[in-house]
């Protein structure tokens, strides 16, 4: 988790980047005996994702973009590693309440580490300019809003939701704050086993004490005002994403088939090399690599959806990975690029890893060594003859 979520911890003065230090730890502390067998169903997403990986790494070639082009692929090979490393080493992934408590952690330690920061008591360099945005904090927030609905004590679920839901409200991240409380509400709902009575209470009083701190942080406020500024007639500096969206719409209908290459929106757009993107996951993709990668990307994205209902057969509470993927998807149509895509991927991995464990531990390993005893017993009646 520290390795997905390392993006929050730049602001630290470390000596190593702590991408890069946290992969080299994931790489050095991964027993070598762990790697498969794997499933069909996860050779096919793996297929179909480096697919989709080939013709982002392709696009190098024809890009416009020379510095911020190199930025942007490095981090998206980090989503690319922290999406096929789970499903490498699924068996390391084989506890949803150690994914459900890390991620936890890593919010906790966030937060210590910034208090520590604001005291003046911490013992390394702090670069305020690194410090992470609010999609950043605010995808971690609502993806352990909605991972607490797996929680059984309904007082832990209701503290964990109140100071998601504050955190949320208080960094201003309309866009985490939109979509993960309807998952939150969804999930809440369905894993809860108590009647329908006890249910819309503990969900009616979470959500008055909810509306009551979104409405006292007046995020709601300014939700609506920003809303309402997408049906003036004049683009504004607040409609800025309806200028990115119809930035890319042009890019797709003058160059549909290849894009103008990876960071080239951005040339595209404003005319220098920096990162800016249209602010939705799928015009980014469509813009600046063309509809096929499109179409490949969409592929990949059904595919874990599948695999996240499979992943349900082996335990209810799984529903709230798929939940929090959705959440996910949902939040890059509002924000967020393939530089950031690494929190997405790493969720699909992580998904994925606990649907082979499932087959591993229900049959499917079974059948594989029955099928490994029936090959060898052919192979000594063969020395035999």
């Amino acid at each position: 988790m520290f390795f997905i979520f390392s993006g929050l911890f730049k602001w630290l003065g470390t000596p190593i980047d702590l991408t890069i230090l946290t992969a080299f730890l994931l790489i050095l502390t991964t027993p070598i005996s762990l790697p498969g067998p794997w499933h069909k169903d996860h050779i096919y997403a793996c297929i179909l994702f480096l697919g989709f990986f080939s013709i982002v790494t392709s696009s190098l070639i024809y890009t416009d973009s020379e510095s911020y082009a190199k930025i942007k692929y490095a981090s998206f090979v980090t989503g690319a590693i922290a999406y096929l490393y789970p499903i490498l080493f699924y068996r390391i992934f084989s506890s949803f309440k150690a994914i459900r408590t890390s991620s936890l952690i890593v919010l906790v330690t966030f937060f210590v580490l910034s208090e520590f920061a604001n005291a003046g008591i911490l013992p390394i360099p702090i670069y305020i300019e690194n410090y992470p945005n609010y999609l950043s904090i605010g995808t971690l927030t609502g993806t352990i809003l909605i991972l607490s609905t797996s929680y059984k004590n309904p007082i832990l679920r209701l503290l964990i939701a109140l100071t998601c839901i504050i955190i949320l409200s208080t960094l201003g991240g309309r866009g985490p704050l939109l979509f993960s409380i309807p998952v939150w509400v969804y999930c809440e709902w369905r894993l809860s086993k108590r009647n329908i009575a006890l249910k819309t209470l503990f969900l009616g009083f979470t959500s008055i004490i909810s509306f009551a701190i979104i409405a006292q942080t007046g995020i709601a406020s300014s939700t609506i005002n920003r809303f309402s500024k997408i049906f003036q007639s004049e683009f504004s500096a607040d409609s800025g994403r309806l200028n990115h969206y119809q930035v890319a719409i042009d890019i797709i209908e003058k160059r549909p088939l290849q894009g103008v290459g990876i960071g080239g929106f951005a040339i595209e757009r404003y005319g220098y090399d920096t990162n800016v993107y249209p602010h939705n996951i799928l015009c980014e993709v469509a813009s600046e690599y063309g509809i096929p990668c499109l179409i490949l990307f969409m592929m990949v994205l059904a595919f874990q959806f599948w695999l996240g209902l499979k992943c349900l057969k082996s335990n209810q509470r799984h529903l709230t990975l798929l939940a929090v993927f959705i959440f996910m998807f949902l939040n890059f149509q509002k924000s967020g690029g393939l530089e950031s895509i690494r929190l997405l991927l790493a969720w699909s991995g992580l998904m994925s890893a606990l649907h082979l464990n499932y087959l591993f531990n229900n049959g499917w390993n079974n059948r594989l060594q029955s099928w490994k005893s029936w090959l060898n017993l052919q192979h000594v009646k063969r020395d035999w003859s």
